[in-house]
């Protein structure tokens, strides 16, 4: 029966959960509810022990936090975070002395305008 149930445990853990459902479970636990049957737990549960409690709570904060994560990650334009190449820098650099905003700069390549400013920092454009 052990192996049974380690297998199972294998198998759930390589379907990923979505960070929402993850909270709704958790919060269903913490509030004393099988989040399987929608029975109270049972007395004896180990969810309802203090210290798993506060584990529990402890865990709805940091996947909101992951989820905001995503969602700010998942709005950044395309080229955020990726090195820059000397002909991007040059287009960037040309683009800039011919008076284009940083914001437009910003959306011709890409990026974040704070990436955008840190390039002409690096190549003295503005000042900082």
């Amino acid at each position: 029966m052990t192996t049974l149930v380690h297998e199972s445990i294998k198998t759930a853990a390589a379907i990923p959960m979505n960070n929402q459902e993850a909270i709704t479970i958790i919060q269903t636990l913490i509030n004393g509810i099988n989040p399987l049957s929608d029975e109270p737990l049972s007395a004896n549960s180990l969810c309802l022990h203090s210290d798993i409690q506060r584990a529990l709570q402890t865990a709805i904060p940091a996947l909101e936090s992951k989820i905001k994560a995503d969602i700010r990650r998942a709005n950044l334009p395309i080229n955020a975070g990726k090195p820059w190449n000397k002909e991007e820098d040059q287009k960037l650099i040309a683009a800039f002395d011919n008076g284009h905003s940083i914001a437009m700069l910003a959306g011709q390549h890409e990026r974040t305008k704070g990436s955008i400013t840190s390039r002409l920092l690096k190549f003295n454009k503005i000042d900082g």
